[in-house]
């Protein structure tokens, strides 16, 4: 996890310039106090297949070196390993996404005939879906949350979701390991009900 204090502006304004500057394409874009940056987005191999990148600069746009290789880690995704997720976790005691617990749920891979199965009983045919090496189909797991009937922000006592990324789960004041785990497990089961996808949560459970 990596903690950044976000300007809501930033992103807006840093976009042009990293898009125009770098050579990858830019997501997402936060600040530092320090005034550092950090740039999460993807570049596109000589093979056509896209690979996640995070790039953090120092405070005068040069590659900030103690950060991976040269300023840049880079995540092949491939059949075995998922994208990174990131966490911007703000110092605004109002944010409602303070405590965060992350990107909660891996993209499921499936085999092509159950990624249409889904499409299918989606009832969309431009739900997202990304052809992977394999033959196999990952889906997007925040749209699969979201038409189950888990918005963005939706909450169930102290443990929620987040109101700016479905995936992320947030720990309101007072949630403990086991509601964020029974939130986690209504998400999972509404999913299923809803697509037959079972959802693989992201962290790895110890003691609960």
């Amino acid at each position: 996890m990596l903690a950044a204090a976000v300007d809501a502006l930033e992103p807006r304004r840093l976009f042009a310039a990293f898009s125009a500057a770098t050579d990858f394409v830019v997501e997402d874009v936060a600040t530092y106090p320090d005034g550092r940056i950090l740039a999460v987005g993807y570049d596109v191999s000589g093979g056509g297949q896209r690979q996640d990148v995070l790039r953090r600069f120092k405070a005068d746009g040069s590659p900030d070196d103690s950060f991976g290789n040269n300023g840049r880690v880079r995540n092949g995704v491939t059949a075995e390993s998922d994208s990174f997720a990131v966490v911007i976790q703000s110092d605004d005691p109002d944010d409602p996404n303070r405590h965060s617990c992350g990107s909660f749920f891996l993209n499921p891979i499936l085999r092509a005939v159950d990624a249409d199965g889904v499409t299918a009983r989606a009832g969309d045919p431009a739900m997202p879906r990304w052809s992977q090496p394999d033959g196999r189909v990952k889906l997007s797991a925040a749209w699969l949350i979201e038409r189950a009937g888990f918005a963005r922000g939706a909450r169930a006592g102290s443990v929620g979701l987040s109101s700016q990324h479905t995936l992320a789960i947030v720990a309101h004041e007072g949630a403990r390991a086991r509601d964020v785990i029974a939130f986690a497990r209504r998400v999972q089961d509404a999913v299923d009900a809803r697509f037959g996808v079972k959802l693989t949560p992201e962290p790895v459970f110890w003691g609960v």
